[in-house]
């Protein structure tokens, strides 16, 4: 098939989960079918990133978005009814510009990547899968009792906004995707046949991890995203300070801007992005995850657990994976529970082993790189033969 692939942010580099997700599936498709793909950016800089992901494509168009009019379109959209990124993301002309180049270069399947992109939907011949990823409005509510009183105000609207988008526009698509079947069901959609769940894809490691405790404990995320901020501040915070004086929590990934203030604070170190991931995961003892409101699968849990690190996380990441506590990781939900987890852990050595080697089965059961890369190609192929 000749397939058009939209996104509201550069599949590269794969720093944060939508990107990741898209970025996969970028080249996922591409092994049999031809990608035509349409992004917005903002940053000339993201411009050079054509480089990285062109060899996947057949042709590419860079959208530039100014980031003015983006917040203009959102500051008047406050009495209006449609969700705040979706305004923001609305940009003049590129409705007809997408039906043009649905019509040059015969594309038959058309993927729009989150919510805020559906916008851009023609009534046209071609097959229609909206990827929501996650029930962006389920986060949203969760994260309103962690919220400022101003931010609070916008997000509440803005989650009552997305969860009736979320409900109606999957009836103008032929197939909606999300990352788990948790967030299906948030919307009372677990028997809808238009409805599929499609996770992201996980490499495996193949080392067998040492559990010989080494008093580390790690976190790893975008650290632009809210809810990764409030989960390394909590551990800082909260956590670290009531621990043993042997144990240290180190934090990784990209954008680190917002959390540097917690560098060698209550022995917390700040490393940002590091360039061989599942070797640092693999050198610490416990990955800790307090996230209270983030929503979909964290894949930067998956990872993890791939690498056969013993997980302490809150019920709601659990629940996401179909993850069984006690067996897969254990869960905690306040100061108290993680503290009594995160010592249970560091005490015994055979409980991480346990833990993270059941762990790890998990991943290459349910989420294994060629397990996830077939489903998606048979998709598509299916939908291919129907053309």
């Amino acid at each position: 098939m000749n397939i058009l692939f939209l996104t509201s942010r550069p599949p590269f580099p794969p720093d944060r989960g939508d990107k990741l997700r898209t970025n996969m599936f970028l080249k996922i498709f591409s092994e049999e079918h031809k990608v035509y793909l349409l992004t917005l950016y903002e940053n000339d800089e993201e411009l050079k990133l054509q480089e990285s992901i062109g060899k996947y494509c057949e042709d590419i168009w860079f959208e530039k978005q100014s980031k003015v009019k983006s917040l203009i379109r959102f500051l008047l959209n406050i009495p209006g009814k449609s969700p705040f990124q979706v305004a923001y993301y609305k940009k003049a002309g590129l409705k007809e510009k997408i039906r043009q180049i649905i019509e040059e270069h015969h594309i038959d399947c058309v993927y729009f990547h989150l919510i805020r992109m559906a916008s851009y939907l023609n009534q046209n011949k071609t097959y229609n899968i909206l990827d929501y990823t996650d029930c962006i409005s389920r986060e949203y509510e969760r994260s309103l009792s962690f919220l400022p009183l101003f931010r609070k105000f916008f997000y509440r609207v803005e989650a009552k906004r997305l969860r009736k988008l979320e409900t109606t526009i999957w009836q103008k698509f032929d197939d909606n995707w999300f990352i788990t079947a948790d967030d299906i069901n948030s919307l009372g959609m677990e028997n809808n046949p238009h409805f599929s769940v499609v996770p992201n894809p996980v490499n495996i490691t193949e080392t067998e991890k040492n559990y010989q405790l080494q008093n580390k404990l790690v976190f790893v995320g975008n650290m632009s995203v809210p809810h990764n901020i409030q989960a390394v501040e909590f551990a800082v915070n909260e956590v670290m300070p009531t621990i043993s004086d042997e144990v240290k929590f180190y934090i990784l990934g990209a954008n680190p801007e917002k959390v540097m203030r917690l560098h060698a604070r209550h022995r917390s170190f700040v490393l940002g992005f590091v360039p061989d991931l599942y070797k640092e995961l693999s050198s610490c003892d416990i990955f800790l995850a307090p996230m209270f409101y983030s929503a979909g699968i964290q894949n930067k849990v998956l990872e993890a657990m791939a690498c056969g690190l013993p997980i302490v996380t809150t019920p709601a990441v659990a629940a996401s994976i179909s993850a069984e506590p006690g067996k897969h990781l254990l869960i905690a939900d306040d100061k108290r529970s993680f503290l009594d987890q995160i010592n249970r852990l560091l005490a015994d050595e055979t409980l991480r082993k346990e833990i993270g080697s059941k762990g790890k089965e998990l991943i290459k059961n349910r989420y294994d790189q060629t397990h996830i890369r077939t489903q998606i190609l048979q998709k598509m192929n299916m939908i291919s033969l129907s053309r």
